[in-house]
């Protein structure tokens, strides 16, 4: 059975999904093409001992620096 929603009920389910990942007690990140973190819970920032706000436009290298390879800032 297929269902057609208008778009404005389809986009609807994000906001309260963000609302969850938001306060989600696992650490979730996402990091962008260039190896940004484009966003992170607060799980996430407390499990690396910094804030979201900190780790937004951080750089996997700057958060991992023995982790990440000199080949490859």
């Amino acid at each position: 059975m297929e269902v057609n929603l208008p778009s404005s009920e389809v986009s609807a389910p994000e906001i309260p999904l963000a609302n969850l990942v938001a306060v989600m007690p696992m650490p979730i990140a996402f990091v962008g093409r260039d190896y940004r973190f484009t966003y992170a819970n607060e799980a996430a920032a407390r499990q690396l001992s910094t804030t979201k706000e900190a780790l937004k436009g951080s750089t996997l290298k700057q958060v991992f620096p023995d982790a990440w390879p000199d080949c490859c800032s």
